[in-house]
């Protein structure tokens, strides 16, 4: 009777032990879960897509380029951004239902044609601070994964015919002002490119070959500065 209930202990103890011997070997064998294919949304102005350069060589899709490169999953960004792009008119476009529910993140350059189109600071700070609203219902309300770029500074671009370089660049200074104070109100994330943008003053190859407009060399270096930003938001 001992033997009896030795043996079945025994058999008992075998099977456990086959049993998660088996079970590490299916773990250790099963591949990996996919890795996530990541879309994000760009909205702006002239900055965020340059007309004197291919859409290959702006800022967002430099950034795609990136993320490629390391390896990760990322569609072509669905781009809302034109010469002339107003904050306004941005904070329209963005109320189709299409633009719900798809995007991982969000990426906002605005204010440039603003300026230029001489609309008020303060109107400027109304229609940019309900555009981080709109924007963050496209991330599930996430406001972490949002993230503004500066307003550069083209006034840097000594052969960009500026009617007056002191008032512009105090306006560009006074309108980042205002969207770094929104986007703190708004806990979304903050890029500053404005420094990078006025390297152009002195260095010749964030210029075109005409020297009247930024490099696209300049943009892949705003890209790189964005990456990093945009791989946290992404809680990489």
């Amino acid at each position: 009777m001992l033997k009896k209930i030795i043996r079945s202990f025994a058999l008992a103890a075998v099977l456990v032990v086959g049993y998660f011997a088996a079970r590490e070997s299916y773990e250790m064998t099963r591949p990996p879960p996919p890795e996530p294919t990541y879309q994000f949304l760009i909205l702006g102005d002239s900055p965020a897509a340059p007309a004197h350069v291919t859409r290959a060589q702006g800022w967002p899709q430099q950034m795609i380029t990136i993320f490629r490169e390391e390896h990760l999953l990322v569609n072509d960004p669905d781009l809302i951004a034109e010469t002339g792009m107003q904050t306004e008119r941005l904070g329209v476009e963005i109320d189709d239902p299409k633009y719900l529910g798809k995007y991982n993140l969000v990426l906002l350059q605005t204010g440039a044609d603003d300026i230029v189109a001489g609309v008020d600071a303060e109107t400027y700070r109304v229609k940019f601070a309900n555009l981080l609203i709109k924007a963050k219902t496209l991330v599930d309300g996430d406001s972490s994964r949002v993230i503004v770029l500066s307003i550069p500074d083209w006034t840097a671009i000594q052969a960009k015919p500026v009617s007056n370089r002191v008032k512009t660049k105090a306006t560009i200074d006074r309108f980042n002002a205002i969207n770094l104070e929104e986007s703190g109100n708004a806990a979304v994330r903050y890029i500053d490119i404005t420094n990078l943008s006025r390297q152009a003053s002195y260095d010749l190859s964030f210029l075109s070959e005409d020297g009247k407009n930024p490099s696209d060399r300049m943009y892949e270096i705003w890209a790189r500065k964005v990456y990093p930003v945009a791989l946290t938001a992404l809680g990489r």
